[in-house]
């Protein structure tokens, strides 16, 4: 167990972004938490490639806020850039009575190994602000059988974000043969062990308290 604190995170700044204003929106989860509508969005943008020299797909993940159809959020409409990936994000959003929350991929470009290794994060987010509470991190690996062998990147596919009172659950496709939470595949500190399966579900026990319990992890068929 360990104690967190509130998290800064880069690229995320409350603004109302005529650039972002103008992309269009391929995917959009909604959700409405006192009074007011959030929406999780995948925006389309473009790049240079890291490596060739044309432009690439790229997509960033918004939340958005505002007053909705009812008028009642005493809130005023706000607009954060939560992530970026060069592979299509799956994207979750939740609010209960202990918060709000919202998961999705993000695919940073590698030479050898391309953007098809997504990891998912999973954000708590503070309503006023849209900036982030606490962050959690999901990684997939595929993890050698002979020792000495290094990991090399698996991918994570982002199906569902579920809660019951005190717990959150994710769960989604694996390409791989493990899982971890935290760090970078191949230095797991909390790593699934080596098993066959397609699919994982990642359990956070007391997902919006005060102490932070690391992932309850297992792969599935």
């Amino acid at each position: 167990m360990r104690m967190f604190g509130t998290m800064v995170v880069g690229m995320m700044a409350l603004l109302s972004s005529p650039a972002l204003a103008d992309l269009p929106v391929i995917n959009e989860k909604q959700v409405s938490w006192q009074g007011c509508e959030y929406s999780l969005q995948v925006q389309q943008d473009s790049q240079p490639h890291p490596i060739y020299s044309y432009n690439a797909p790229f997509y960033r993940v918004v939340i958005q806020r505002d007053g909705g159809s009812s008028g009642t959020c005493p809130l005023p409409p706000g607009t954060v850039e939560l992530g970026s990936s060069f592979y299509w994000p799956g994207i979750a959003i939740l609010g209960n009575d202990e918060g709000l929350v919202v998961a999705f991929t993000q695919a940073p470009y590698d030479r050898w190994f391309g953007s098809d290794y997504q990891h998912i994060e999973i954000r708590q987010l503070d309503p006023s602000t849209l900036g982030s509470l606490r962050t959690e991190t999901l990684w997939g690996s595929s993890r050698p059988v002979v020792a000495g062998e290094a990991s090399i990147p698996g991918g994570l596919y982002l199906d569902s974000l579920y809660s019951i009172p005190g717990m959150l659950q994710v769960s989604g496709r694996l390409n791989g043969n493990s899982i971890s939470d935290g760090l970078l595949p191949g230095y797991e500190a909390n790593a699934f062990p080596i098993q066959q399966g397609s699919h994982f579900v990642a359990i956070y026990y007391s997902f919006f308290g005060p102490v932070r319990y690391r992932a309850g992890l297992h792969i599935t068929p």
